[in-house]
């Protein structure tokens, strides 16, 4: 299938190719001194660290919610609108 027409200008393939970047081959060596590399802030580590560990933590605690199912499906589940209000309170503060 061939697009013609598209609306866009022409594209050059004078210049940078892909066996040719920044003026020079693949097979040429970088500057002399040029060397790359990566470096991570201690938050970055520290953030990989969580992610890691929040992975193993499961999204659903299943006996927390299989134990309130059977507390209301008893008739046993009373809600306590004062401890549910200060723990959103305390929720909101820490995340600031």
């Amino acid at each position: 299938m061939r697009i013609e027409h598209t609306g866009f200008p022409a594209v050059s393939r004078s210049g940078a190719t892909p066996d040719r970047i920044d003026g020079r081959s693949e097979t040429e060596a970088p500057s002399q001194g040029a060397v790359d590399s990566v470096n991570l802030s201690s938050r970055a580590r520290l953030l990989a660290v969580a992610k890691r560990a929040l992975a193993e933590v499961p999204a659903v605690r299943t006996r927390v919610v299989e134990r309130a199912r059977e507390r209301l499906q008893d008739g046993q589940y009373e809600a306590d609108s004062r401890l549910i209000a200060e723990a959103i309170i305390e929720t909101l503060h820490e995340s600031g």
